[in-house]
């Protein structure tokens, strides 16, 4: 299986990559690799309120879902061009149906993370700051779910998801997802102005729920390491 702690480090990629150009018809090869695709673009979810680890906790929930999106992976290994790797070993091995059940996640997980992590990111520096996070949530009316007197990125994400969910049904439909592209209309009259600044650090650091035992790999590209006990990142 792939080294999924590796995801830290810029090689990740190529390896996954690699992996699926060297062993394009080995059935088994091409699964793990999408089996890889699809944790390292998901969200994770606490099972109750946000502050603790509960008993439905997963780590690995289709980021739409999740109570902290990894937007960053997602939208990373969407423009590094794995959709359509993906799409290439699901059409080369069309019986497989985990195979097939897991890219259809993959793909999900990075289109939500893709056309997100745009909306997000107003200046299109490749990075989504402080400043950018104010002004959307102030347009989009989002809540200090926490009370620590900053609206995070996630909370940004959530506000957002019930704006999207037009039906309810817990998850965003394409036709759904598409009404975000105007969210930067008019995006002065809330606060915002460009500022080249800020950086990738400009975020304060926000703690999450851990739900792993130990230290693994950075799943944000962001420079966050989730620990036992905490989620250090974005």
């Amino acid at each position: 299986m792939l080294a999924l702690t590796a995801f830290g480090s810029s090689q990740a990629y190529d390896e996954i990559f690699l992996a699926m150009d060297n062993h394009e018809d080995d059935e088994f090869v091409q699964g793990a690799a999408i089996a890889a695709i699809k944790i390292l673009t998901a969200g994770e979810t606490t099972g109750n309120d946000g502050s603790v680890a509960g008993d439905d906790a997963n780590p690995c929930v289709m980021v739409f879902e999740a109570e902290h999106f990894d937007l960053e992976a997602g939208n990373l290994f969407n423009d590094m061009g794995a959709p359509d790797r993906i799409r290439a070993a699901v059409a080369r091995h069309p019986s497989n149906q985990f195979l097939a059940e897991d890219a259809a996640k993959a793909l999900k997980n990075m289109k939500f993370s893709d056309t997100v992590f745009g909306a997000l990111d107003i200046d299109g520096d490749g990075k989504i700051e402080d400043h950018e996070i104010a002004a959307l949530a102030a347009k989009i009316g989002a809540k200090d779910l926490d009370g620590d007197g900053q609206i995070s990125q996630d909370e940004l994400v959530k506000a957002l998801m019930k704006r999207l969910d037009v039906d309810g049904d817990g998850d965003v439909e394409d036709d759904e997802l598409e009404k975000i592209s105007k969210l930067h209309q008019g995006i002065k009259e809330y606060g915002y102005v460009e500022d080249d600044t800020q950086g990738e650090a400009s975020r304060k650091v926000k703690k999450m729920p851990g739900l792993m035992t130990g230290p693994v790999g950075d799943r944000t590209g962001t420079g966050g390491v989730r620990v036992a006990g905490a989620y250090r990142g974005n």
